[in-house]
């Protein structure tokens, strides 16, 4: 199955969360040099199938998610 919420967010979206969430002050810096020159500019998970056979809808807001995570790792501001 390709489960996920049918919802698309940028990976520097995703980042800025974490590090707000974190609480930790720190400095994003992108090497150009790294960036690959033909990149898929949106890619959102087609949960129809799973929802078709189990019924299940993701219900978990990612921003519970991405704390959830933190707070395993430790890294979460309390």
């Amino acid at each position: 199955y390709n489960v996920g919420s049918g919802n698309g967010i940028k990976i520097g979206e995703l980042l800025d969360q974490m590090v707000q969430l974190s609480g930790i002050q720190l400095e994003i810096v992108t090497d150009s040099q790294k960036l690959r020159p033909i990149e898929t500019p949106v890619l959102i998970s087609d949960n129809r199938k799973v929802y078709n056979d189990t019924g299940d809808r993701a219900e978990i807001p990612l921003v519970q998610t991405l704390r959830s995570v933190l707070s395993y790792y430790g890294a979460v501001e309390q």
